[in-house]
């Protein structure tokens, strides 16, 4: 269908028995891994909402031209602006919604919602077998790309070490880069973690420096009444000659 049609709206609900070890979020990014891999689209994060008997995740696709941001260059003196190579764009009007929901009848409901609305060149395009993208987007969550390279190797041996390294890497995208920028993406990312990590908001940041600071609370939570001192460790040129000031 995705192949064929510009145009594309679903709606869809399916049944699953209840598993008391996947949680609803998890169940719901399972989802949205297996629309991307149906589709060749790949669809970000738009925001999380906790239910009285699930979980929603709205998506959206990366390359929709409606969700750029637009970068915010420092204004402090002297600073050095770097080009950041963005994707390529596309008016998809896209949209994803997942959900999932504990019935009292012991199944699971999960429902999707889809909407792109522009047929457009997928996100990775590195000019290899269909067959060894599939391989690596099912292996990407726990094998690295050295280790991927024989067993790919073994089927696919005109596929070279830099091609699998490449398209690792980029398709792994989906789990972690939520912007071209690296401290927004970042920022954005550890917001979807908000049961699990606190995004902290600094102040008197020098002038010319950008910082993202944040705690894992499983980490912290024991800690609480206990910590007396905490240190900091700078170790990149940049951070010593903020410290130095």
């Amino acid at each position: 269908m995705f192949k064929t049609k510009k145009h594309i709206k679903l709606q869809a609900k399916y049944l699953v028995e209840d598993d008391a070890e996947m949680a609803d979020k998890d169940r719901v990014s399972m989802t949205a891994l297996e629309i991307w891999k149906a589709t060749g689209y790949r669809f970000t994060v738009r925001d999380n909402k906790k239910q009285p008997t699930g979980y929603r995740t709205r998506y959206w696709c990366c390359q929709d031209d409606r969700r750029k941001k637009k970068g915010k260059p420092s204004t402090a003196p002297n600073v050095k602006h770097r080009e950041h190579v963005g994707m390529k764009r596309f008016p998809c009007q896209s949209y994803l919604a997942i959900s999932s929901r504990c019935g009292k009848d012991g199944r699971t409901s999960v429902a999707i919602r889809l909407e792109h609305h522009e047929k457009h060149v997928q996100y990775l395009d590195v000019g290899m077998p269909t067959e060894v993208l599939d391989m690596i987007r099912d292996q990407m969550e726990w094998l690295k790309p050295a280790t991927m390279v024989p067993k790919i190797q073994s089927v696919f041996p005109t596929v070279t070490a830099t091609q699998i390294h490449t398209a690792w890497a980029t398709l792994s995208q989906v789990y972690w880069r939520r912007d071209d920028m690296q401290l927004p993406s970042a920022k954005l990312l550890l917001e979807e973690f908000k049961d699990e990590v606190d995004v902290f908001d600094l102040g008197d940041i020098p002038e010319g420096a950008e910082m993202l600071a944040w705690g894992m609370k499983k980490i912290a939570k024991p800690l609480k009444g206990q910590v007396l001192e905490l240190g900091i460790d700078a170790t990149c040129k940049p951070a010593l000659l903020i410290l130095q000031a």
